[in-house]
């Protein structure tokens, strides 16, 4: 269901327009899950294409105060080995949600880790030129993963959290089951 793109103002370039397709089509069905080809033949971008356009439909999305989510396996039991991704408008995110944000955010520090192991490498190099900058911006590296150091840990408290609640849910789930049942009446027992 490509857009009809001779009604369609230009766009400056082939992934500008395969990003508009993409984030076109994810906007019709919010929150299902799409594997990357049923992406592709859905919204007329062939796949070969399709990293780009969304990576580009992502951002797209930000300022659209919405989300295309990383591709993660199907939380559907039928398609459990499918990497999938969603479109998530504002406010209207679910667990898997949460878990996709942990997620990306935990990839986030690792590469922020990275960066600032290899500007501080570049730092002490003498063969560098501009040593001094390179240890700038591994300061500014170290600076900004202390500040935002506390994810992880704030994520491990949640997903505790979580799981007690989900165990506490099964207990009184198990204790309503058991009280429903109707009391058996044994015929023996019960004469006088």
């Amino acid at each position: 269901m490509p857009r009809d793109r001779a009604t369609q103002t230009p766009l400056k370039s082939q992934v500008n327009r395969d990003a508009a397709d993409v984030l076109a089509f994810l906007e019709k069905f919010p929150l299902t899950e799409f594997t990357s080809s049923q992406i592709a033949r859905g919204s007329g971008v062939p796949k070969h294409r399709l990293g780009p356009a969304v990576r580009l439909a992502r951002a797209a999305a930000e300022l659209r105060h919405a989300r295309i989510e990383d591709y993660g396996y199907s939380q559907d039991p039928a398609r459990r080995r499918e990497k999938t991704l969603r479109y998530v408008p504002e406010g209207k995110g679910d667990a898997y949600g949460a878990r996709d944000a942990n997620r990306s955010s935990r990839a986030a520090i690792t590469q922020m880790e990275n960066a600032r192991r290899a500007c501080d490498s570049a730092a002490k190099n003498p063969h560098i030129d501009k040593r001094a900058g390179y240890k700038q911006v591994g300061n500014a590296f170290g600076s900004c993963l202390s500040t935002v150091a506390g994810i992880q840990e704030m994520a491990d408290e949640i997903w505790d959290q979580n799981r007690k609640l989900l165990e506490n849910a099964v207990t009184i789930a198990a204790y309503e089951a058991a009280e429903s049942k109707p009391p058996t009446l044994s015929i023996v027992s019960d004469l006088p």
